[in-house]
């Protein structure tokens, strides 16, 4: 797979000259194997080759000719991310398929992704048999296109990181105010026999990457200045403290050089808007929910039930007003059981996008309060089992989610308060019922953090 390397020396990484070391991880990262996030997308490639993409359309599979004999079912699904400093995961199957010549897994990324960070930062690792995340050696970043891309002779469950990055990439402070900075870094270890390079876990400890982190700086000047604002570094986090006015351009940069044992030194910029709103809103939010809905069994009330997690990010609305957020992502169909009476059907794994209801997000800054909504449908296949002899039952059937934390109906509870608006997290339920017969329950939580 690549040229053999020294042995494993367990020491701490030292920099030139003689100052303090790094404390970084030496031992390689042991993670659990992602679970399914999205929908699998197959096909089936031959000796003449192709390529397979995902269903998000961010990670493809390139087979050159000759590479496979015969024709191959390859399946390709997105996975929860367990990868140190993971962005996205994809597990390629049938899991032993081996190519008698490389191909090529490229996945893409989005310029924000990168905010805070650098180009040098992006790696292609798969999981090995211990757990493990192997590096792939000689990948290519494509700037222009969004891309990076490895060659691999096997499949596995494969995994874009991002080794180090200045956090947050993105924040707002009022005038006056400090926004807390931490460098992260994912070290790198050989394998004992010396042949694989592997991932260690991520660090944010300042005490720990003290020693490689040189120059903090606020718009290129060490330290900063009274109207751009200043920089200091600390333990457990470096501080930004905004002026007393709001700079011109109301946008400061950040940055620190972070020495890498490996790359050497990079510049790492977190962009800082300073305001003078009492309320500090973020520039974008991102995050998950979930949500289930049963309704039924009853007498005469079929029982039907959804269950589905959504990927979603919000970003300002002007024109629905000053707090308030328009959404956008997708909504993954996890379960969908019906009994209707004369068939029984059950599906699961479809997509369909997010739309915008009861103006998205809103922030109430005065009561710190926030109401949020979402709707998506889309059609899923079905397997069914026919109840009444003779009924033909359907291969696929329409599905819509549709919700809005507004007010409850029923008897339930909702946490849906603020102390920071960067980082929103609750749940909600209902549960509807008539003389002591529950018609129906619904349920949803979320988890949303901004930069």
């Amino acid at each position: 797979m690549r040229a053999m390397k020294r042995a494993l020396v367990p020491v701490l990484v030292v920099l030139a000259g003689c100052g303090p070391s790094a404390k970084l991880n030496q031992e390689p990262a042991v993670t659990a194997v992602g679970t399914a996030s999205g929908a699998p997308a197959t096909a089936s490639i031959g000796s003449a080759g192709g390529q397979l993409t995902s269903s998000d359309g961010l990670f493809t599979l390139i087979v050159p000719a000759g590479a496979v004999t015969a024709d191959t079912s390859f399946t390709l699904t997105p996975l929860g991310s367990t990868a140190p400093g993971g962005l996205r995961s994809y597990r390629l199957e049938p899991e032993g398929t081996t190519f008698s010549s490389p191909a090529t897994v490229r996945f893409s990324f989005a310029e924000g992704e990168l905010a805070g960070s650098t180009k040098d930062a992006l790696r292609i690792a798969f999981q090995d048999a211990q757990k493990r995340w192997a590096l792939l050696d000689g990948v290519t970043v494509d700037e222009a296109a969004h891309t990076v891309s490895g060659t691999t002779t096997h499949l596995s469950d494969w995994s874009m990181l991002l080794g180090w990055q200045l956090r947050p990439p993105k924040a707002r402070v009022k005038t006056g105010g400090t926004v807390s900075l931490t460098a992260r870094f994912c070290n790198t270890v050989e394998s004992a026999d010396g042949l694989v390079t592997l991932a260690a876990a991520c660090q944010d400890s300042m005490d720990e990457l003290a020693p490689l982190l040189k120059e903090w700086s606020v718009n290129g000047t060490v330290g900063g200045s009274s109207s751009a604002g200043t920089v200091s570094p600390g333990s457990p986090s470096a501080t930004y403290t905004a002026p007393g006015e709001v700079p011109s351009p109301e946008t400061v940069a950040v940055s620190v050089t972070l020495d890498t044992p490996k790359k050497g030194k990079v510049q790492l910029v977190s962009n800082i808007t300073v305001t003078k709103d009492d309320v500090v809103l973020p520039a974008r939010l991102h995050g998950t929910f979930t949500y289930s809905r049963r309704s039924g069994p009853a007498p005469q009330i079929s029982e039907t039930r959804t269950t589905g997690t959504g990927t979603v990010e919000f970003v300002p609305w002007p024109e629905q007003g000053p707090y308030t957020y328009r959404m956008s992502g997708s909504f993954m169909l996890t379960e969908d059981y019906a009994d209707l009476g004369d068939c029984i059907c059950t599906g699961s794994g479809a997509t369909g996008n997010l739309m915008d209801q009861d103006n998205s997000l809103r922030f109430d800054v005065t009561k710190k309060t926030i109401r949020f909504g979402f709707s998506a449908s889309g059609t899923v296949p079905v397997s069914c089992t026919t109840v009444i002899p003779g009924v033909t039952c359907q291969t696929e059937r329409p599905w819509g989610v549709s919700w809005s934390l507004t007010s409850i109906t029923c008897e339930g509870s909702t946490q849906n308060g603020f102390t920071e608006p960067g980082a929103l997290s609750g749940n909600w339920t209902e549960t509807c019922s008539d003389n002591g017969t529950v018609l129906g329950t619904e349920t949803v939580s979320w988890n949303f953090s901004g930069d």
